[in-house]
């Protein structure tokens, strides 16, 4: 499972106190029982949740939520009946970046674990074991509506090697920029040009094809630029009036090298074209094991959560 991509469902924030801890004390319209007698809340093809086992989550948790997640998990642990000692491993590994950011923050383990709302590791551990399933299920419905064709033909238009650039800016002096541009093309070196126009904003950066995120028009820039050269002076939004500086280029990279960067691509630009993306993959997991809440407030919650996201 991808570095990039762990923690899509829930995420941790480090250094932060998340949540208010309530308790939901349902007065239901109509409750089903048991065999045994217990109050029936929710159930799937494969079990059902009861009213006692409900109360138990939401003790220290959120509600409506917190059934969903165990609903999930309950039906991954099917889907992936092998997978605990890859979910360990999962676990184990996020503990310990857990644990880093909490130095960084100046708190202890124990201290961490009470804001996470845990007074034990294991706790913990099997919370992000259960994450393991999630974000396993997740990323493969994320990725399905692709193919290696899509992949392959990002790589053929879109590659280039990774380079190290300067972006001078500068949304009031177009004047300068011109300046600065035309010492570079005469070979005055990059850190006389720092030292000297100290007014002047820039932004050094190792940039590669899939960092949309500066705009396509900076992409394509650095694609055609070779090293030492710079690009005419344009205006985008980002960074106003604005030329780029090629310093470094790393060696051309395959499409085997770079295929997982072009998945993780992928997948980022789905959630950012529908931001709800996650949640109907959820909800049609639901729906394929029929989800049926006997709880009418359950109910009525979870049909609101199905009209937010989808």
């Amino acid at each position: 499972m991808k570095q990039e991509n762990i923690n899509k469902i829930l995420l941790i924030v480090f250094g932060i106190i998340v949540g208010v801890v309530t308790t939901l004390i349902l007065v239901p319209t109509k409750i089903a029982k048991l065999s045994d007698g217990s109050e029936e809340v929710a159930s799937i093809s494969t079990r059902t949740i009861s009213a006692d086992e409900y109360y138990n989550l939401l003790k220290k948790k959120d509600n409506l939520s917190v059934l969903l997640r165990e609903i999930d998990v309950s039906i991954l642990k099917g889907l992936y009946p092998d997978s605990d000692n890859n979910a360990l491993a999962y676990a184990e590994n996020r503990y310990s970046t857990f644990l880093e950011q909490s130095e960084l923050y100046g708190m202890s383990e124990e201290e961490s674990l009470k804001q996470m709302g845990y007074t034990k590791k294991d706790e913990f551990i099997n919370y992000l074991k259960d994450d393991y399933y999630l974000n396993k299920y997740y990323e493969s419905k994320l990725t399905e509506v692709y193919t290696e064709d899509d992949y392959k033909s990002f790589y053929d238009k879109n590659y280039f090697p990774t380079k190290g650039i300067y972006i001078f800016s500068d949304s009031t002096n177009k004047n300068k920029l011109k300046e600065i541009k035309n010492k570079l093309d005469k070979g005055t070196k990059v850190s006389k040009i720092l030292s000297t126009y100290t007014d002047i904003p820039y932004n050094q950066i190792d940039i590669n094809f899939t960092d949309f995120q500066y705009g396509e028009d900076v992409l394509n820039i650095v694609k055609l630029l070779g090293i030492n050269k710079t690009s005419s002076i344009v205006e985008n939004e980002v960074f106003g009036n604005y030329f780029v500086y090629v310093y470094d280029a790393k060696e051309n990279q395959s499409y085997d090298d770079v295929r997982s960067s072009i998945e993780d691509y992928f997948m980022n630009k789905r959630e950012q074209d529908d931001p709800n993306v996650m949640y109907k993959i959820m909800i049609d997991l639901q729906k394929e094991y029929k989800l049926e809440f006997k709880d009418d407030e359950l109910k009525e919650a979870y049909n609101k959560y199905i009209a937010e996201h989808k």
